[in-house]
């Protein structure tokens, strides 16, 4: 599966270029600074020649590189201004394979220009600013005013699908791991893997080396990303949409120490049984043998 995007925007003073670094940070995504692009190029000119053409130009130097991130499993953040709807609507079309989430970031003039004082641009660029910028909303709108920065990252995130994780467990000599589910507690009765939640302000990586910690107590030797990623609701139901990222974790070989609320048994198996075995769609095992075969 491909990956998402996100775009911030807001007027001056916002603070939307720290939001969307830290951010980037916390999901391992990269961050393009759309205003700094068009500077770069000449494109950004806050008078009355602004036109939705001169960002649309931005974009299409931007994509191609854009969407190799996103083809490698890599979330990438938009962070600018946005002047134009025309401009977040190209981006949309051009990335239509992609889910998409749009962040409006708003608080009163007086404050984004408190806010900006110690820059160069100055109130008058500001308030410029701000009312191309205040002409339209798009996305899910985010009160910053009175809000520290880590508040406002908390509610991005809260409308982010939900982080997991998937860990394919190798040993040093070439044995995969699976684990008996414990239904009773776990709902589920069949062989799988480890996998978990992220947590919040904790990256992908962070999330693997603590669910293998606490479900195996295995020594991690190393750990990769691959490129196998999934969208999928859960619960059942509950319109909550959780994306999970999958990882090769080299262990060195030994006893699980298994949790028994939440695994009751495994076994440490050849790759063609790990394949068989493993309780998965048929398209995701034919996507994970071609990854395994890879390996050395």
């Amino acid at each position: 599966m491909k990956n998402y995007y996100i775009i911030i925007r807001g007027p001056l003073g916002i603070g939307k270029s720290t939001i969307a670094q830290k951010l980037a940070k916390i999901l391992k995504a990269e961050y393009i600074s759309i205003d700094k692009f068009l500077k770069e190029n000449n494109l950004d000119r806050v008078n009355n020649n602004l036109t939705a053409e001169d960002y649309i130009k931005a974009n299409n130097l931007v994509l191609p590189k854009v969407k190799a991130s996103l083809n490698k499993g890599t979330i990438v953040i938009f962070d600018g201004c946005f002047y134009f709807k025309e401009q977040i609507e190209h981006i949309k079309k051009n990335l239509k394979t992609f889910k998409s989430f749009i962040f409006n970031l708003k608080a009163p003039l007086e404050t984004c220009i408190e806010r900006d004082r110690k820059r160069v641009y100055g109130a008058q660029a500001a308030k410029e600013v701000y009312e191309l910028v205040s002409k339209f909303d798009s996305g899910t709108i985010i009160n910053t005013n009175n809000r520290t920065e880590e508040e406002v990252i908390h509610k991005i995130l809260n409308r982010l699908p939900k982080r997991k994780i998937l860990a394919i467990i190798y040993s040093n000599n070439q044995k995969f791991l699976l684990l008996k589910t414990n239904p009773k507690t776990m709902k589920e009765d069949h062989w799988y893997v480890v996998t978990g939640t992220v947590k919040e302000n904790k990256s992908f990586e962070d999330g693997v080396k603590r669910e293998v910690k606490e479900e195996t107590g295995l020594e991690i030797i190393s750990l990769a990303p691959t490129n196998l990623s999934f969208y999928y609701e859960w619960p059942k139901g509950s319109n909550k949409i959780n994306y999970e990222k999958v990882f090769l974790v080299k262990v060195k070989h030994a006893i699980p120490k298994l949790t028994a609320w939440e695994h009751l048994d495994y076994k440490w198996l050849e790759k063609k049984d790990f394949i068989n075995k493993i309780h998965w769609y048929k398209e995701s095992k034919n996507s994970l043998k071609k990854i395994l075969e890879k390996l050395k």
